[in-house]
Formats: structure tokens, C-alpha cells, sequence
């Protein structure tokens, strides 16, 4: 031990570029060098003399393998996480005495940071493009985040997109099918620090159950049969250092509930078959047209997990009542569909008419398709009322009297009243009118003030 420990010698570990510690037969520090202090951050006087069990015990070391060796008898390499900041490949060497015992143990670590980075960089490329195959999940750069809007309702929605894309919070989007739930989201994407990171999108409903572990975690290689043998990236770990929105969250089994709630707690993942933590810190936006607090109540979905995707609600309306964006809608929809096809057409003033009155039970979705169809489909630059499917014309629109249209307008107005501001009498204030004056025209007008107003998510 001394001829090892001699001046000579430690002038020689002094002078190496990696990281050396030493111990003795007990365990007890006899020197580090200054590599070593340079890459942990800690000095000799902390360590020399200290066992290595208190110095585990205390923190100052994560996972000894000095102690490794003594515990094995043999050579011990392993990859270590040094202050949270470096990556150390670690390999302790035991010094045998002529009675086969350890008498010293000599480690060596080299910084690997930049290296491991580079390879995990490498290997995630290759899982981000693993993604163009992937049926569940999808992976976007260039993407639609133009909200089309004029009502009042959309610009409260839309001012507070603004408020709450700067911070890496969870936000639930409800509202129902093709209403514009994706749009929303990929507006809050835009506008996110996280713009430059992965945008990844997974439909929940689309996912097997039995798939959805593997999918979700991703997996180490022979880890089951059938799986690839290279193993799988997955989407939580390639969703780090962006977003993550899962569409249709209501469908999701409450098992991965519960896992995925762990990693939203710790920023951390494990694949199945490997016991190794990956980091997987990501901005979570989820969207659903279900009723979540009532699957709580019945028992289908975790209320615990509820409040972690829903720490902000955005509810986006149907567009029956959103009578303006219709108009707004409409216009842009003409305009892009007649610059895509290079073709110019234009809706007839009753053909508008008819489109503008229409109940969109499809929602956006439903009027983006109609107009594209019509575009397309129907001969010569003018769009007539005699192009539209039946069920937009079962009542024509030259039929309708002023009365009529004044009142379909009017009763859009208190619908849309109803649901921006919740009570009967905020309603009838913003509309400049009586309260008992409201209440005779939504009885008019068959209106239920329970249909039309918001639902309390939280």
C-alpha cells in the first residue's frame, strides 16, 4: 500500500486527466486527485479520511462502487450522475494482498457528458422518426394555430391563450367534436417557449389498452415477445423539452392514469424492462369532448389526475353559438379554399344566407368541409342555394319573413349571452335590457338557460 500511495506515485495520479479516488481495505478515503475535485465539485478535505458508507449516507456520493467492489469482489463499472450535472463512467479496480484480500480499491472516472448527450440526441433523432409510422401519435413543426374568430367569446378565449402560453402549466381544452380544441392548442404551442422543442400528438382513444404501456414508456430491448429488438423510444421521453397533447384524454384506462401521473410528479420515465430513470419534463395539454368531473363521479376517471392536466380550463363553445364566427368563418374558408385550387367562386347572397343560419352541428370541422366541397364540386364562379345539400335548405331562406330573421338573430344573441357570463341577470345587463325582459324572450324563443350556460369543470 505504501509503494501504491509513495510521492512518486501520487504526483502521477495528480497529473491525470480523469478523476481518481482511493480507498483502503475498510473503506476509508486515502486520496482523490484534482480531476476528480475538479468534476464532482467537492474537495479533498471533505473526503479524505471519511468512510465511504457515511460519505453514501450523507450524500456526497450517489452510489459508491467502492463499496460495489468490496461487495462483489471484482471490477465494477457503472454510469454515474455526479451533482446533478455531470455524467461520470465510474469503474472501481481492487488491489489484492497476498491473503486474497482487498487492500485498496483505486476508481476512475471520466466525464461523459457531452458524449451520452450526443448519443441520447442521436437516439431520439431516430425515435422522432420512428414517429412518420406511428398510427397513435403524430409529430408537427408546421401546423395550424390560426384561431378564426369575431365573437366575444373567442376573444376572451383567445386573450387568455395569451395569458397562459408563457408558462409551462397543464391545460385541459374541452369543448365538442371539430369545435376547434386542436387549433386552440397549437395556438398555445405558438406562443409557448416551448415552440422549438417536440410538439407530439396522441390520440388516447386510438391506442389499444394492451399497447398502450409499451407506447406511452417505450421498452428496453427482449423485454417481451414481439418487441422490436432495438427497443422503443417512448412518446413521454420524446415529448422532453416540449409538449405533449393527448386528445381524447377521456378515454384513457385508469391505470396509465395513474403512471402517467407519476411522471408528471417526478419529470421522470422508466421503459418497460429497464430500472434507469430518463428525463421526460414537458408541457401537458389535454383535450376531450366528455364530461370528466361526472366520470370521476362515476368512478371512471381519477380525480387526482384530473387536477394535474386541468391546473387551466379552456372550454371551447360549439359554433351554434358563436353566430359571428360563423360570418368570419365563411369568408376566410371561401378565401383560402379559392387560393388553394387557384379558382375563383362566390356564394350567392341565399346561399350565404343559408350557410350563415345553419346550426353547425359538426362544428368548425363540418363547415371547413362543407366549403371546401362546394368549391370544388360545383360548376361555373357562382355558388347557388340549389349547390347545397337538402338539410341546409329544408327551410328556404327567401321564405323567411324579417320578423323571422330578426328573431333567429336575437335568440343567437341570448344564447351566446348565456353561456359568456353564467346567470340570467349578468346576461340581461350585458345586453342592455331588463331581467324580466330576457325572461319573456327566452320563453319566446324555447330557451333553457341550463342548455346555454357554462359548466363548471373544476
Amino acid at each position: 500500500m505504501k509503494t501504491l500511495l509513495s510521492k512518486d506515485y501520487i504526483n502521477i495520479l495528480e497529473l491525470l486527466q480523469e478523476g481518481i479516488y482511493v480507498v483502503d481495505g475498510k473503506a476509508n478515503t486515502l486520496m482523490v486527485n484534482k480531476a476528480y475535485e475538479k468534476l464532482s465539485g467537492l474537495n479533498r478535505a471533505q473526503l479524505v479520511g471519511r468512510n465511504m458508507k457515511d460519505l453514501e449516507k450523507e450524500g456526497y456520493i450517489s452510489r459508491s462502487v467502492s463499496l460495489l467492489v468490496f461487495k462483489e469482489r471484482k471490477i465494477v463499472s457503472l454510469v454515474q450522475q455526479i451533482n446533478d450535472r455531470v455524467e461520470a463512467s465510474v469503474t472501481g479496480h481492487p488491489i489484492w494482498n497476498d491473503k486474497n484480500e482487498i487492500e485498496m480499491v483505486i476508481t476512475t472516472i471520466n466525464d461523459v457528458t457531452q458524449l451520452n448527450s450526443a448519443s441520447r440526441k442521436l437516439e431520439k433523432a431516430q425515435g422522432m422518426l420512428e414517429l412518420q409510422n406511428n398510427e397513435y401519435a403524430v409529430t408537427q413543426k408546421n401546423f395550424d394555430h390560426h384561431l378564426i374568430f369575431k365573437s366575444k367569446t373567442m376573444r376572451d378565449l383567445y386573450r387568455m391563450i395569451v395569458q397562459i402560453a408563457p408558462y409551462p402549466t397543464s391545460v385541459l381544452i374541452t369543448g365538442p367534436t371539430g369545435a376547434g380544441k386542436e387549433v386552440v392548442s397549437n395556438a398555445i404551442q405558438e406562443l409557448s417557449p416551448l415552440k422549438e422543442g417536440p410538439f407530439i400528438k396522441v390520440n388516447c382513444g386510438a391506442i389499444p389498452h394492451s399497447l398502450m404501456e409499451s407506447e406511452f414508456f417505450g421498452y428496453e430491448p427482449g423485454t417481451f415477445t414481439g418487441a422490436k429488438k432495438e427497443g422503443k423510444f417512448g412518446l413521454l421521453e420524446l415529448a422532453h423539452g416540449g409538449t405533449l397533447l393527448l386528445d381524447e384524454i377521456g378515454e384513457m384506462p385508469l391505470d396509465i392514469q395513474i403512471k402517467l401521473l407519476r411522471v408528471l410528479q417526478e419529470k421522470q420515465v422508466q421503459r418497460l424492462g429497464s430500472s434507469e430513470a430518463r428525463k421526460a419534463d414537458f408541457r401537458l395539454i389535454s383535450s376531450t369532448n366528455r364530461n370528466l368531473p361526472k366520470l370521476i363521479e362515476e368512478n371512471k376517471f381519477r380525480e387526482d389526475f384530473y387536477y394535474r392536466i386541468a391546473v387551466i380550463t379552456l372550454e371551447v363553445p360549439p359554433l351554434a353559438e358563436r353566430f359571428d364566427d360563423v360570418n368570419e368563418l365563411l369568408h376566410t374558408f371561401m378565401r383560402l379554399f379559392c387560393e388553394k385550387y387557384k379558382i375563383h367562386k362566390q356564394l350567392t347572397d341565399n346561399a350565404f344566407q343559408a350557410l350563415l343560419h345553419y346550426p353547425w352541428p359538426g362544428n368548425v370541422r363540418e363547415l371547413k368541409n362543407t366549403i371546401e366541397n362546394l368549391v370544388v364540386s360545383t360548376p361555373g364562379k357562382r355558388i347557388d342555394i340549389t349547390a347545397l345539400p337538402s338539410h341546409f335548405v329544408s327551410v328556404p331562406y327567401e321564405n323567411t319573413d324579417l320578423k323571422n330573421r330578426v328573431g333567429r338573430y336575437e335568440s343567437q344573441l341570448i344564447k351566446e349571452a348565456l353561456h359568456q357570463h353564467g346567470s340570467i341577470r349578468k346576461t340581461a345587463k350585458s345586453l342592455g335590457i331588463h331581467h324580466a325582459t330576457l325572461l319573456k324572450k327566452m320563453q319566446n324563443y324555447q330557451i333553457h338557460a341550463e342548455d346555454h350556460q357554462k359548466r363548471d369543470s373544476s
